[in-house]
């Protein structure tokens, strides 16, 4: 059955092959769609990104390509291509990304807090 995209509603089908990358600083590119309070964000990271900040935003994730570590308060976790992750929002969770490979490609899942 064909269906008229203009009707659907947003967030219904994300095509990020249609969308333009947004920067988030040097290191950092993503796409993102917002819609029903929730947040799809197609994300690039390379070893340029440096987040001088700890992020307490709550997000899952899928790792589509390259090695990604994520520093937590008391450990550092490794997550490769195929790789999923679930971090719930806070300070008990907070933690900061880097990239160990040239670029590390995410699929990141957020609500709006």
């Amino acid at each position: 059955m064909m269906t008229d995209k203009s009707r659907e509603p947003p967030g219904r089908r994300i095509r990020f092959t249609e969308l333009g990358w947004t920067g988030g600083g040097p290191g950092a590119r993503s796409k993102q769609v917002a819609a029903a309070g929730k947040h799809v964000r197609l994300m690039e990271i390379t070893p340029e990104l440096m987040h001088p900040e700890w992020c307490v935003k709550g997000q899952a994730g899928f790792v589509i390509e390259g090695t990604l570590e994520m520093r937590f308060e008391k450990e550092v976790v490794q997550y490769c291509a195929g790789d999923a992750f679930i971090i719930p929002f806070g300070d008990h969770d907070k933690h900061i990304p880097r990239a160990l490979s040239p670029r590390v490609t995410l699929l990141l899942f957020e609500e709006d807090r």
